[in-house]
C-alpha cells in the first residue's frame, strides 16, 4: 500500500512537471515566432532565397532557437518520467 501511494505520488508529479515543460515549450515557441516577425519587418531577415533567410534568421535568432530546443528536450525527458511513472502504478495496481 505504501508502495502504490508513493507510485501515486510519482505520477502526480510527473503530469505536473510534463504539463509545465508543454507550456514552457510552447512559451519558447511563440516567443520564437514574434522575435522572428519582428525581425522581418525591421528587415533585418534578408536573402536572396528562402535557405538565406532562414540561415539568416537563426543566426540572427539564435537565443531564441537555443531556448526552443532546450523546451523541447525538457518535455522530450517529462513524458519519459510521465510514462515511467505510469508504468510503475499500472504494474502496482
Amino acid at each position: 500500500m505504501k508502495e502504490l501511494h508513493q507510485a501515486l505520488q510519482e505520477l502526480r508529479t510527473a503530469i505536473q512537471e510534463h504539463a509545465e515543460a508543454a507550456v514552457a515549450r510552447l512559451r519558447a515557441r511563440e516567443a520564437l515566432e514574434e522575435a522572428l516577425a519582428r525581425a522581418m519587418v525591421a528587415g533585418e531577415v534578408q536573402g536572396r532565397n528562402e535557405e538565406e533567410r532562414k540561415a539568416k534568421a537563426r543566426t540572427l535568432l539564435a537565443d531564441h532557437y537555443k531556448a526552443l530546443m532546450e523546451a523541447e528536450e525538457a518535455l522530450i525527458w517529462a513524458k519519459a518520467r510521465l510514462g515511467i511513472a505510469k508504468y510503475w502504478v499500472e504494474g502496482l495496481s
